[in-house]
């Protein structure tokens, strides 16, 4: 299995249609064929329980999961587990302001997609973060947050682009 490999240097997690890395991680299965078919390897798995030994990739990333992850800050220690020393974590969530920026075009948009995305927030199903909220989940998992920026994003099949925090990680060399 690809835990074996020694050339393995990236994951994504989360990984959906568009991968990363050189392997993919995605829990939901019709994603993996559209990953295989672009060389790269692709795992169905939860990525709250990565199947892979510590320290392996040295490089690993997350667009958007986070936001959506059940337990975030468990996909979080995940990634930082299974990071190598000196390795890079990137990962993209929802802003904060994304909420506000729903309600406020709720004419157009129209009012039943807006009351979706707003009851997806409220309810939990989706998590919105500050620079400073993103940054410290990342800290508590072992890594120093090198950089945080606000960047525009448009999902697949979507008009519009989503308002997010990319953020870059590194895991610092053991003493």
């Amino acid at each position: 299995m690809s835990e074996n490999r020694k050339d393995v240097l990236s994951l994504d997690v989360g990984c959906g249609t568009n991968c990363f890395g050189e392997i993919g991680v995605d829990l939901y299965f019709p994603y993996l064929p559209l990953v295989a078919r672009a060389g790269k390897e692709a795992i169905n798995a939860d990525c709250h329980h990565l199947p892979f030994r510590d320290k392996v990739f040295h490089k690993v990333y997350s667009f958007g999961l986070i936001s959506v992850a059940t337990h975030p800050d468990n996909v979080i220690a995940e990634m930082s587990r299974v990071l190598s020393p000196g390795g890079t974590l990137i990962v993209s969530v929802t802003r904060h302001i994304e909420l506000l920026r729903i309600l406020l075009s709720m004419r157009r948009v129209g009012p039943v997609n807006s009351i979706k995305a707003v009851f997806k927030f409220l309810i939990g199903r989706y998590k919105a973060y500050t620079a400073r909220g993103i940054s410290k989940k990342i800290e508590a998992s072992g890594l120093r947050v090198k950089r945080c920026m606000p960047v525009w994003l448009q999902h697949r099949g979507q008009e519009e682009r989503l308002s997010h925090l990319l953020c870059i990680g590194e895991k610092t060399y053991e003493k």
